[in-house]
């Protein structure tokens, strides 16, 4: 009874981790250039500009912000840059410093402030956390090769454990079928013997 109980949690515990993986990967891909829900957005950070808060292939969650509360030196933003080199790409840095509606940021690894400062209304929110885990899930399932094993493999766990967990049943049932194959068969038998047995009609 234990056994069979530890296989459905194990089984259900794959299934929650196969959905929400699933699930992250859905929201990552189709909510990233919206408004999110809840006014929550997830990215994965492609460089290691704010190494070590943040780590390269993090996933890190977006939350709209109003922009007149943000504190420099201490909040991380994600905004649509204006640097000329990667004009319109994506980017995560902490705020520097604020000045005159402008917003001046820079990557924890860099040396140096951003040149370009960054436009208000192109802030996408404030970094409210991170995980490198689920990075590298994101990540991995962006291969398609990857997403295949990704997905066939926890399901093919899943139909295993779910054998196992009811293979008393299974063996129940194979069981009830050969009992009944016999019966069949002996029914068979004895029909045939009784008409072996039968005396053949006088015709003379």
């Amino acid at each position: 009874m234990k056994k069979k109980m530890l296989l459905k949690l194990l089984s259900a515990a794959i299934s929650l981790f196969l959905a929400l993986t699933v699930a992250l990967l859905v929201y990552v891909t189709i909510f990233a250039d919206g408004n999110g829900i809840f006014g929550l957005r997830l990215f994965v950070v492609s460089t290691g500009s704010m190494e070590t808060t943040i780590m390269q292939g993090e996933l890190i969650i977006v939350k709209k912000i109003d922009t007149d509360k943000l504190s420099p030196e201490e909040d991380i933003i994600t905004f649509i840059s204006d640097d000329p080199e990667i004009r319109g790409e994506i980017n995560t840095h902490r705020v520097n410093r604020i000045e005159n509606g402008r917003v001046y940021t820079k990557g924890d690894a860099n040396r140096d402030e951003d040149i370009f400062p960054v436009d208000t209304q192109k802030i996408l929110g404030k970094v409210t956390g991170h995980s490198r885990f689920f990075g590298k899930i994101i990540r991995t399932l962006k291969n398609p090769r990857n997403m295949v094993v990704f997905i066939i493999v926890p399901v093919m766990i899943i139909a295993i454990l779910d054998i196992l967990s009811n293979s008393k049943k299974i063996k129940r049932i194979i069981s009830d079928e050969n009992t009944e194959n016999c019966r069949s068969d002996n029914s068979l038998s004895d029909n045939n013997d009784s008409g072996n047995d039968s005396t053949p009609a006088d015709n003379s």
